[in-house]
């Protein structure tokens, strides 16, 4: 009987291995960067990515692409274009993030992805100085903007940076891996044992409940702040400054809208912040910055095409992050704004 069980056990645990190598996402152990002052994707290793679309995305120094980083390593003048998942774009292959396309075409200044889950304008401040001082080919920084929270004051996700009133400033945040992630992420790398991992996650945050009768909801805190006691313009004016004063060269704006957007029987349209993001278009024309505004893109794109620029034919239509639709339109964004640069 036990060896029956046994057998089955290790059975069970092998095809789940199997299968999960080939269908789930893998772990990419986290080191330290000198340069960057930050935890990135060990050089040399594969992300494979399968929850929301399917690509392999190949890691070289400082965590970036491997293109992005020989674009670096070559010398040619490049502008970096920052931003959250949607730049670090996991979901799709190398050559159609927006990057990748953009440069396809042949430009005479290249642009290089440098993008991270949850980043947000205060990481961006700290990262820009250090990228520019180790290459000194990147001739100016584009920053990809995935909703409004990215530039309002006390916004920040979990453990990232923040950008803070009373008064101005920044803090440094460095999201910094567990200890245990740090030992155990190279094996599960190498195992392709993602998901464990995952188990273990799921196991950690699950709140357990061996006690009789109803559950009693219990508040959770809110992982933002909703102080808005402050002049959003007076804000702008002290993080534009500060962004121009600590990256070398040009320094511009793109904004994605989260909409198009399936909501029940319908297709919201328009974008709820849209008021905020015209603000946010003046403040920049005040200060000297570029600033382009894609909402309209992405509307026509729905409207003209029937298409949505998020979603993957392993999600729900127009949901999550963006698709090779959605990254043309960053594509034409950029080239929009380095139409011309030299």
């Amino acid at each position: 009987m036990a060896t029956c069980w046994g057998g089955g056990l290790l059975f069970s645990f092998l095809f789940i291995w199997v299968v999960c190598s080939v269908f789930g996402n893998s772990i990419t152990p986290p080191v330290w960067d000198e340069d960057l002052q930050i935890y990135v994707r060990k050089s040399g290793t594969t992300v494979h990515w399968r929850s929301e679309g399917w690509a392999d995305i190949p890691v070289g120094p400082m965590g970036l692409d491997v293109n992005d980083a020989v674009l670096l390593e070559s010398g040619v003048p490049c502008f970096a274009l920052w931003g959250d998942s949607h730049v670090d774009a996991l979901q799709v292959p190398s050559d159609e993030r927006a990057v990748g396309l953009f440069n396809s075409g042949g430009p005479p200044v290249k642009v290089i992805a440098v993008g991270g889950g949850g980043l947000n304008v205060a990481d961006y401040y700290f990262r820009i100085p250090r990228l520019q001082r180790k290459y000194p080919n990147i001739v100016g920084n584009v920053i990809l903007l995935s909703g409004m929270a990215d530039v309002i004051p006390g916004k920040t996700l979990e453990c990232h940076s923040r950008f803070l009133p009373g008064p101005w400033r920044f803090e440094e945040s460095l999201c910094a891996p567990t200890r245990l992630a740090l030992k155990y992420a190279p094996l599960l790398s190498e195992m392709r044992l993602g998901f464990l991992q995952s188990l273990y996650s799921k196991l950690k945050n699950h709140d357990f409940r061996f006690v009789w009768g109803p559950e009693t909801a219990v508040a959770r805190p809110a992982v933002v702040s909703d102080d808005e006691s402050f002049s959003y313009e007076e804000a702008w004016n002290y993080l534009l400054t500060a962004l121009k004063r600590e990256g070398r060269g040009r320094l511009a704006f793109i904004y994605i809208p989260p909409t198009p957007q399936p909501a029940g029987n319908v297709v919201r349209i328009q974008d709820p912040e849209a008021p905020l993001v015209k603000r946010f278009g003046v403040a920049c024309a005040a200060n000297g910055i570029d600033f382009v505004d894609l909402s309209r893109n992405f509307q026509d794109l729905y409207l003209k095409q029937g298409l949505f620029p998020r979603g993957f034919f392993n999600t729900a239509p127009g949901r999550g992050h963006l698709n090779v639709l959605g990254h043309r339109l960053v594509a034409k964004g950029v080239q929009e704004l380095l139409k011309g640069s030299r």
